[in-house]
């Protein structure tokens, strides 16, 4: 009878044990726990495409990660690092700066520059914000590279935030006049999330700023057939997404996209979604993108 009530305890133990590592602490990171198989749903997903994909989930201290949890590249989705570092500068967004012709490239992808020329003009820092974050302008977001020290100080400020697992070396410029270069701004999916969420929660600015950096990342547009596709749009809450050319061989270098999304409960989830070295088609990239943050939302949304 005594050993039978032992027995009794222990396995009562093992369930509340299994109960807390279910619970969060990034012991979902596999994907066993969270969101009743949602790591598995996830790995047939990236399993029936092609290119290397990785994806990260952050919901409180719950993590969930699936596919490939190395560092991809980042693309455009930097430029929300950039915004996050000249904001943590302090530099006023209505300061108004000159730029000339020599920062309107005309190879790049520049709708500043389409609307408002190439000869040079004064221009606040909040429209550059605007251009850079909403519409991934690389005139716009090179300047600000520039305004706030370099890409190394856009760097070292997100390490300040604890956050490691990247690196940041690289301006659009150079990106464009070395393609292989695009591989070289980088992170992991986890480490993406936790940028995203340091801004939300205002961890990483002051209110006001937070403020304005999340109303920015509310009002992005590109790449809206990406993680925006598989969110309801009344709980979708800002992104920022990056797609880089195709090379010779007519791959997709690098594809991505950051989001925040809000819970049924009113709390925020956090997901990002890197693609490296990918052949397929631009609608099929797309159902890739909708059909993970589907599932995702369906987990964590309700």
């Amino acid at each position: 009878m005594q050993i039978n009530r032992v027995n009794t305890l222990i396995y009562s133990l093992i369930i509340v044990l299994i109960g807390i590592s279910c619970s969060g602490l990034k012991v979902a990171e596999q994907g066993h726990c969270a969101g009743a198989g949602l790591g598995e749903r996830l790995d047939s997903i990236i399993g029936s495409h092609e290119g290397v994909t990785g994806v990260a989930v952050l919901s409180g201290d719950s993590l969930l990660v699936a596919g490939d949890t190395s560092q991809l590249p980042l693309m455009s989705i930097f430029k929300m690092h950039i915004a996050v570092a000249v904001l943590d500068k302090g530099i006023a967004v209505d300061s108004v700066v000159s730029l000339g012709a020599s920062n309107l490239r005309e190879n790049t992808y520049s709708p500043m520059r389409d609307e408002k020329g190439q000869h040079g003009f004064e221009i606040t820092v909040d429209s550059l914000m605007y251009y850079s974050v909403c519409r991934s302008d690389n005139n716009a977001c090179d300047y600000l590279i520039e305004l706030v020290g370099g890409i190394s100080e856009v760097d070292s400020c997100i390490r300040r935030l604890g956050i490691n697992d990247f690196v940041l070396t690289e301006t659009e410029n150079s990106m464009h006049e070395d393609i292989a270069r695009s591989y070289l701004n980088r992170s992991t999916p986890e480490a993406l999330c936790h940028v995203i969420e340091a801004i939300f929660s205002g961890r990483a600015l002051s209110p006001e700023a937070t403020q304005y950096l999340t109303d920015l990342l509310c009002k992005s547009r590109t790449g809206r057939d990406k993680i925006a596709a598989g969110i309801a749009p009344e709980a979708f809450m800002g992104h920022k997404s990056g797609m880089s050319d195709r090379n010779a061989a007519g791959i997709r270098m690098a594809t991505g996209d950051v989001a925040a999304f809000r819970r049924g409960d009113g709390s925020a989830a956090f997901v990002a979604i890197l693609v490296k070295d990918s052949p397929e088609t631009n609608e099929e990239s797309s159902a890739l993108f909708k059909d993970l943050s589907a599932a995702i939302y369906d987990a964590y949304g309700r």
